[in-house]
């Protein structure tokens, strides 16, 4: 239980550099979860640009639990890299970082939901900072709907 009104939250570069190998994602000079926003961003490739995958499979959030896991969304996406290995390699790395990075940011948005829902006090506001901040997808969420992580 929170006693005041702020609290912090680590989303590791880790997590972002284990999905970036498990797909094989080349290396660059941008962070992995860059490389992964970027590869999520592109156009799907056919199967998925008229079947898109389905959302990785991850635990229910524990209400009672502030904890930032992405150890069952790792799993998740080494799962699907495995389903999909017949797959268009290309294809399958755009598909996979699109799902892989829904699947992080929900569970960040679900997670700061319940946070804040703890708090002995309304929230007034979000502060996202460091290189997650510049996920555009995260911000696009967010900002679209501001109740996601509420």
């Amino acid at each position: 239980m929170f006693k005041n009104n702020e609290f912090e939250v680590l989303i590791r570069r880790d997590v972002f550099d284990k999905a970036a190998r498990l797909l094989d994602l080349p290396s660059s000079t941008q962070a992995s979860g860059a490389v992964i926003e970027h590869y999520a961003s592109l156009m799907p490739l056919p199967p998925f640009d008229t079947s898109p995958s389905s959302a990785l499979a991850t635990a229910l959030p524990d209400k009672s639990r502030i904890a930032f896991s992405f150890s069952g969304i790792l799993t998740a996406t080494a799962r699907r890299i495995e389903e999909l290995r017949d797959t268009d390699e290309e294809a399958l790395k755009r598909e996979v970082s699109r799902v892989f990075q829904e699947a992080v940011v929900g569970h960040l948005c679900k997670k700061m939901g319940h946070a804040m829902a703890l708090l002995d006090q309304p929230v007034g506001g979000l502060v996202v900072s460091g290189g997650v901040a510049s996920n555009q997808y995260l911000r696009k969420t967010y900002y679209d709907n501001p109740k996601c992580c509420s």
